[in-house]
């Protein structure tokens, strides 16, 4: 792999042999001689190029936006050019006029619930009576093509009264606030307590207690947001989109459209990424609605500055940290005021809000511990789910002020680091404790050697100045307690030889169908090459849940475990008909069915198939799988915390800063995490490697701005992202230890690269200047005139 010209090395090391006695039976039905290895198997394990790679390489992956179909209509969304407005007149007429325009709809059109969302459905469909944010819906023109339909926006007259805009959280929550909804502006609070804080502070002997500021970011995703829409005669609906959970969607839209879920039916194609962007609605309930009244098939396609402006963003935070300590090195207490900016509608508010409470404190044993985390309503962005789901925010805050208490005490920071961090029996300050192995230490130690290297390698030049800096992650896996976490997969057995697995959780690009795959040929003994895939749909495929969370390795290795071993019990079933044997006498290997006593004896995967199609019959296995939480969880800390598995990480980032013009180039970015068992080695890496690059642009150069005239700036012209060029070298690190709930000891990998990587590179430039910069991105004017804590 390569990244601008210098070479990314991965390398792995090596898993412990023995997995906890808790681990769910991996024994298959009667008498297979196949079995398991957590040490490594045939595929699992294995290096592995995509499935999907040859579509995607030659360009025959089919995305929302290439699928044709004759007679199709196009639509246009018009939005809101106000932050905040009431909607006084609304006058369709001369864009109905228009020619080859078939409808223009509004809130009124709505048939169904006029909102959506995934935790509270508090976002209007089309925008009835108040529009809160730039960029809200506010109708649907559908014509016969998309120019006609485009250019008839123009003729939709709406008429606002600005109203007062409130886009600071903190002043949102005062009493003379401006109100976005009628309710209040304040949407959740969330709480975590440990101890006393206050009175530990007041102990500290050495206390830090900076306030910082990240940014919403964008997603920047390759494909924007696109749903195509059906209607057919008999009152069915069928929709393509480029989305996260077509379950989830199918209920969405059939609430809006007042349609049984029955009656709708969400394929998901190639999805172009997505990063949690798309995980709630984005197009499909508009698309559909259009298909819905003009009976037509209805395609609709977000421009990049729609897309900017709409869809959801990485929560902007403000985070005032009070963090102190023993001369020593002791942590002691930690007091953090969390404001978690969520725009004006919940989207996934309050589950960032909620795993902002949860890791605020990282990964540290802090004994006394206060974190208030309030969930804001404003006009800014919609803020929802992002790669990392609010850990990233807070991991800024922690690893600074680590960084910093670690100055002022002058002891060395990976030192200052291994004092405090969690390891085996330790708790969190939620109350759970760490049962199983903690590799914190591990990646510490392992970062210490990259650290070293790097500040050997350090070069000098005129007027530049290096730096190397560290950072520890943590982060969870699944949704918590208290919210329902479920994956379904069915396996079938093929005539023509082979597996067919079903499951509907969306491979968004992070290599999820071959890992499905690799599951399924190992649990059934079979090569990769002989088991295939359906596309999602939720016609032909179980609710395998939403493709977020970092969830989906581990699901589907238990869900995909559950049905191989129900699909091999009924395959032997009908070879014990076939062969006149009763079951306990037979083996299954690779494929085959044999007699124990007459290995000669035998018929194929495929021969049985094929008898019992030939019967009207499916030889299928079902696994069902709900994610365990023990039931002596600590505390009433609202839902979905406490969460009970975690990845540990750590990363280092080396820096070279131009003092006169303030620019940061990050060289180099040593990357070490705990990923549980790693399924295939190609895809673990690109995923971490794939997190860095993103880290690196919310530490250096992303998030939403205003224009002097008030708009947001919704152009990649004006949205900086880091190209291939300001790639550093990259060097990743993976550490197996095995989840003992997973039949495979399989975790994940997909989020845990971007937590610390704006903070290692924020470390990285303190060392380097002396200066701590405190808010993201850290452009070039903030080093220029550093308005920051200076220690």
């Amino acid at each position: 792999m390569r990244r601008s010209g210098r070479v990314s090395r991965a390398t792995f090391a090596a898993a412990p042999d023995t997995i906890a006695s808790s681990l769910p039976s991996t024994e298959p039905p009667s008498r297979w001689a196949g079995g398991h290895s957590m040490a490594g198997g045939a595929v699992v394990g294995r290096p592995r190029i995509r499935i999907d790679a040859p579509s995607k390489v030659l360009g025959t992956a089919s995305y929302v936006g290439d699928l044709q179909t004759d007679g199709a209509a196009y639509g246009a969304v018009l939005r809101s050019p106000h932050h905040h407005a009431r909607i006084l007149a609304l006058d369709t007429g001369p864009a109905q006029a228009h020619p080859g325009v078939l409808a223009v709809l509004t809130a009124a059109d709505v048939l169904g619930r006029n909102g959506f969302g995934v935790i509270v459905p508090d976002q209007p469909v089309l925008a009835d009576g108040t529009v809160r944010f730039e960029g809200e819906a506010v109708a649907l023109v559908v014509a016969e093509s998309e120019s006609a339909a485009r250019q008839a926006l123009h003729l939709v007259h709406v008429e606002y009264e600005p109203l007062p805009q409130v886009f600071d959280p903190e002043q949102a929550l005062q009493p003379d606030s401006t109100l976005v909804h009628p309710e209040g502006n304040l949407l959740g609070h969330r709480q975590m307590r440990r101890g006393n804080a206050e009175t530990a502070l007041r102990a500290a002997e050495v206390v830090v207690a900076p306030t910082f500021e990240t940014p919403f970011v964008d997603h920047a995703y390759l494909e924007p947001e696109a749903a195509l829409a059906e209607w057919q005669d008999d009152g069915r609906l069928t929709v393509w989109a480029s989305s996260q959970h077509p379950y989830r969607d199918r209920s969405q839209i059939a609430a809006s459209l007042g349609l049984p879920e029955h009656n709708i039916r969400v394929i998901n194609p190639a999805i172009g990424g997505a990063f949690g962007g798309k995980d709630d609605i984005t197009l499909q309930i508009l698309a559909s609605l259009a298909a819905m009244v003009t009976r037509k098939t209805v395609r609709l396609i977000n421009n990049r500055e729609e897309s900017i402006l709409s869809h959801t963003k990485r929560h902007s935070a403000r985070m005032r940290y009070t963090l102190g300590a023993t001369r020593d090195g002791q942590l002691l207490g930690l007091r953090a005021e969390i404001y978690c900016d969520t725009g004006p509608y919940a989207s996934f508010g309050p589950s960032v809000g909620g795993l902002m409470t949860e890791l605020a404190t990282g990964p540290y044993r802090i004994p006394n511990v206060a974190v208030d985390t309030y969930i804001v309503r404003t006009n800014n962005p919609v803020g929802g789910a992002m790669r990392g789901f609010g850990a990233p925010q807070v991991n800024f805050a922690i690893e600074s002020c680590m960084e910093m208490l670690a100055r002022r005490l002058n002891i060395d920071a990976i030192d200052f680091r291994l004092r405090n961090c969690l390891g085996e029996g330790d708790s969190f300050a939620t109350g759970l404790v760490l049962k199983g192995p903690v590799p914190m230490e591990e990646c510490l130690r392992q970062a210490r050697r990259a650290r070293d290297g790097l500040k050997r390698q350090a070069g000098s030049a005129e007027r530049k100045s290096c730096g190397v800096g560290v950072a520890s992650s943590v982060l969870s896996i699944g949704y918590g307690p208290g919210v329902r976490d479920q994956c379904a997969t069915e396996l079938e057995w093929l005539p023509e030889g082979g597996v067919l697995v079903r499951q509907s959780s969306p491979d968004l690009g992070q290599g999820l169908q071959t890992v499905a795959a690799q599951f399924a040929a190992e649990d059934l003994d079979l090569p990769l090459e002989q088991i295939s895939l359906t596309r999602c749909d939720t016609e032909s495929a179980p609710d395998s849940g939403a493709s977020n969370a970092s969830r989906m390795t581990y699901l589907l290795s238990n869900s995909i475990h559950l049905g191989a071993n129900d699909a091999l019990a009924s395959l032997l079933a009908e070879a014990a008909d076939t062969l006149g044997l009763p079951p306990e006498e037979l083996v299954y290997r690779g494929g085959v069915v044999h007699s124990e006593g007459d290995p000669s004896l035998r018929v194929s995967s495929a021969e049985l198939a094929a008898r019992a199609a030939e019967r009207g019959r499916r030889l299928t296995g079902k696994g069902v799988f709900e994610f365990p939480y023990p039931d002596d969880l600590p505390g009433d800390l609202g839902p979905g915390l406490p969460h009970t598995i975690f990845c540990f990480g750590a990363q280092v980032a080396a820096v070279e800063v131009d003092m006169d013009l303030g620019t940061v180039r990050v060289t180099d970015v040593f990357a070490i995490h705990d990923v549980g068992r790693i399924v295939n080695p190609l895809t673990a890496a690109g995923q971490i490697e794939g997190g860095i690059g993103q880290g690196l642009g919310y530490a250096l150069c992303e998030g939403m701005r205003r224009r002097e005239d008030g708009h947001w700036a919704n152009t990649f012209a004006e949205y900086l992202l880091p190209t291939a060029l300001d790639g550093p070298r990259i060097t990743t690190k993976l550490i197996e230890y095995h989840e003992p709930s997973s039949p495979w000891g399989a975790k994940g990998a997909g989020e845990q690269g971007t937590v610390p990587t704006a903070s290692a590179a924020a470390n990285a430039i303190a060392d380097a200047i002396g200066v701590h910069v405190t808010s993201l991105p850290i452009e070039p004017e903030k080093l220029i005139k550093p308005a920051v804590l200076r220690e």
